[in-house]
């Protein structure tokens, strides 16, 4: 999710808030679209400054529970204390390794499975801006604007998780009631910089970085009831996490008006170059059970046996790679019709993306069953001495990777889009805006074999019109009546057969490759 707080107020030109769809708009929307614009060339040279403090009432001035982490999370960023081993190569070659070797490399990854309360550091904000303007001979202009942005935040948040057995007849049972209690500290920084180029008033050409890192380090400490149908167990456990996201992006635009026969055209061309990066270091998942609760007296039990498991014992990283390539053109010219100016406008736009994927869920497992060892606490029992060597006979601990194809994906998606634009004024109080745009969307999921059963292809070409007709009653009061078809197409990810456990929903989610996009019609009166 992109934050506005990244872009320093002085340095945006305006903000337009779409709420009707015009086809020189992209087609997938659902409700509206917000278009930030940034300043090109200043009027005059500026930097400013700002820093700002807050607490949150949620979050400070209680115990705020943490984990021990890097030295570079206050920056978003992990240093490599929750990356894998040097001693781990690839997926295939820790496949063959023996048990033994395989715990090996366990045995390496930090022993940090616990807590500890610490005060909530205080909100901050950093942000500076600035820019310049080298005016030059005549008309051109060559200026620039620059920002950063830093800023860092705390969230205690409660999640309450009831979980139902459907018994038929319309007879929901309870099974589980848990309680999350979530501790996070985000940290988000970024930089955009422009270069603009003025040769003359008829010809502009910009170039446009934007660099956004934001990062979540979190705790869920977790406590309730689970099994209400059979035994009503006790439960706690934990979920130690921190994912980072990195978006990049550089553009070039060109703004030009070119002039056959003395009448004007109006042309921009833009091209541009997206990263995005997800990156999932080190998650661990712990789990305890009480069976029969407390009135059982029995102790708090590691949830463990010889399955590997994504709920306890277990370590997940992943990275996800977005190349997305764009480019494109519009051309308009305005004319003079029943005394008002009328507009046509024509464009089309490519756009490229490719994704990698990739998951490596990792399970520390129980062999032969040992009530001693499962009945330690979260600091002490993934200690290395409480591993064993991997045999089926060992009653110690035991590491391995959880296989399957379902843990890996590549993604590709092809978007070509023209449309037509007119823009026609009427009368003084009526005014019509309509055309169409046209679709063309070639989508990829899973595999490039067509023999692999992830291999998920999809080509669809969408007609979306669109027609925007507003009536000026007096100064103060419009009539709009707008109607139009958008898209809304599945993410890639609801698309992939990745699986994961989601700590939240207390359950396991797939994605579904049978998902096709939704054909909106938008109707609206105001």
């Amino acid at each position: 999710a992109f934050s506005f707080d990244l872009i320093p107020a002085n340095m945006i030109e305006n903000i337009i808030i779409n709420k009707a769809f015009v086809p020189e708009l992209p087609g997938e929307w659902a409700g509206g679209l917000v278009q930030v614009n940034t300043r090109d060339i200043p009027a005059k040279n500026f930097f400013n400054i700002q820093i700002g403090a807050g607490v949150n009432t949620q979050a400070h001035f209680r115990d705020f529970y943490r984990y021990k982490g890097g030295k570079t999370d206050w920056l978003g960023i992990d240093d490599g204390t929750r990356t894998l081993p040097s001693s781990y190569t690839t997926k295939n070659r820790f496949d063959i390794l023996s048990p033994a070797d395989k715990v090996a490399i366990g045995k390496e990854m930090p022993n940090i499975w616990s807590t500890y309360i610490a005060n909530a550091p205080v909100n901050g904000q950093l942000q500076l801006s600035g820019g310049f303007n080298a005016k030059m001979k005549g008309s051109q202009q060559f200026g620039g604007v620059f920002g950063f942005t830093y800023q860092r935040n705390t969230r205690h948040t409660n999640i309450e998780n009831n979980g139902f057995n459907f018994q038929g007849g319309g007879i929901f049972n309870p099974d589980y009631t848990l309680v999350d209690v979530r501790y996070a500290e985000d940290v988000q920084w970024g930089a955009l910089g422009s270069l603009t180029y003025q040769l003359n008033n008829n010809h502009k050409v910009s170039a446009k970085t934007i660099l956004n890192i934001n990062s979540t380090d979190f705790v869920s400490a977790r406590t309730g009831n689970e099994n209400f149908t059979s035994n009503l167990d006790r439960v706690r456990g934990s979920e130690l996490g921190f994912r980072q996201n990195t978006f990049w992006n550089t553009q070039i635009v060109g703004d030009h008006n070119i002039y056959v026969s003395n009448k004007q055209f109006k042309l921009r061309w833009y091209g541009s170059f997206g990263l995005l990066d997800g990156f999932t270091p080190d998650q661990r998942r712990i789990y305890y059970v009480q069976a029969g609760g407390a009135a059982s007296g029995n102790p708090f039990l590691l949830q463990a046996s010889d399955v590997l498991s994504q709920k306890s014992g277990n370590r997940f990283f992943q990275n996800l790679n977005d190349y997305i390539y764009t480019g494109g053109a519009d051309l308009s010219h305005t004319v003079t019709a029943f005394g008002y100016k009328q507009t046509i406008k024509g464009g089309y736009m490519f756009q490229i993306r490719d994704r990698l994927f990739d998951a490596k869920p990792f399970s520390i497992f129980l062999p032969r069953s040992n009530n001693a060892l499962r009945a330690l606490t979260e600091d002490v029992i993934f200690s290395p001495q409480n591993f064993g060597d991997g045999s089926a006979s060992s009653n110690l601990f035991a590491f391995d990777a959880i296989r399957g194809t379902r843990f890996r994906y590549i993604a590709n998606t092809i978007l070509n889009a023209a449309y037509v634009q007119f823009d026609n004024q009427f009368t003084d109080k009526l005014k019509l805006v309509w055309g169409a745009r046209l679709e063309d969307y070639d989508q990829l999921v899973g595999s490039t074999r067509k023999s692999d059963p992830r291999f998920n292809n999809v080509r669809v070409r969408d007609f979306l019109p669109g027609v925007n007709l507003a009536y000026k009653v007096n100064q103060k009061v419009n009539i709009r009546l707008t109607g139009s078809q958008t898209v809304v197409r599945p993410e890639l990810r609801e698309l992939a057969t990745f699986e994961y456990y989601d700590f939240e929903l207390n359950a396991a989610v797939q994605g579904t490759p049978t998902l096709e996009r939704t054909k909106v019609t938008n109707l609206d009166l105001r």
